[in-house]
């Protein structure tokens, strides 16, 4: 199954998995920087919060990560390597808005998604039905996202996130939007996920405190705490 294979593909160590070094990023027609000068280093297995109020950054610097957008100074390597579209392979990453998707069905995104990453054909199919099951969207398979709810999209977008196996697992905002229900069955699948490498954003510290056992603060672009 998803846990078990995550588990034994993932070696819970001190290697540093993500360095942020300096990192500096100021939008077109913004005088204020939306990251100024940040810098951390997450190892394996840590499990870290990125919290701050809508504007501080939080957004920015995942969208840095993945090669979204480039940075105007500093520096980002995951697993030591600077090259971050080389990198993308070892990155799973949910953002918390997502559009495009209404035409598709998990069976057809997720087999996509395992050819952009260049999978055997053979593994597509197994991953692409574990992590149906997996996401409690087996009975949905071969329907159009445009009638699915919030908390449907979400569990699918995770398990999109997690069809290669990637080493590190960025949700920003995960629950923005859910209703409660919604907000339980992603609880479930995440805490499933334990000693996965996460890195975690909201603008709630409860809900970060409930998957995390680190935080590090944004204010203004800035990290103002590191516990």
């Amino acid at each position: 199954m998803v846990q078990q294979a995550i588990t034994e593909s993932l070696k819970i160590t001190n290697r540093v998995l993500l360095t942020v070094t300096d990192l500096v990023k100021t939008y077109s027609g913004q005088e204020q920087p939306a990251l100024d000068g940040i810098s951390f280093q997450i190892s394996e297995g840590e499990r870290v919060g990125i919290i701050g109020a809508n504007g501080s950054g939080k957004t920015t610097l995942f969208r840095l990560v993945v090669n979204l957008i480039r940075p105007d100074r500093g520096m980002i390597q995951v697993m030591g390597n600077t090259n971050l579209e080389y990198a993308k392979e070892f990155i799973g990453y949910v953002p918390e808005h997502q559009t495009g998707l209404e035409n598709f069905t998990p069976a057809e995104l997720l087999d996509l998604a395992g050819r952009m990453y260049n999978l055997d054909t053979r593994i597509i199919e197994r991953r692409k039905r574990e992590l149906i099951e997996w996401a409690g969207l087996k009975d949905e398979r071969d329907e159009l996202i445009a009638g699915f709810s919030k908390g449907m999209v979400q569990r699918l977008q995770l398990a999109l996130a997690l069809v290669h196996n990637p080493k590190i697992l960025l949700l920003d905002e995960p629950m923005s939007g859910l209703d409660p229900e919604g907000q339980k069955s992603l609880t479930t699948l995440l805490h499933s996920l334990e000693g996965y490498t996460l890195l975690y954003a909201s603008h709630q510290l409860a809900e970060v405190e409930e998957f995390c056992e680190r935080v590090i603060m944004l204010q203004q672009g800035k990290v103002v705490s590191d516990i």
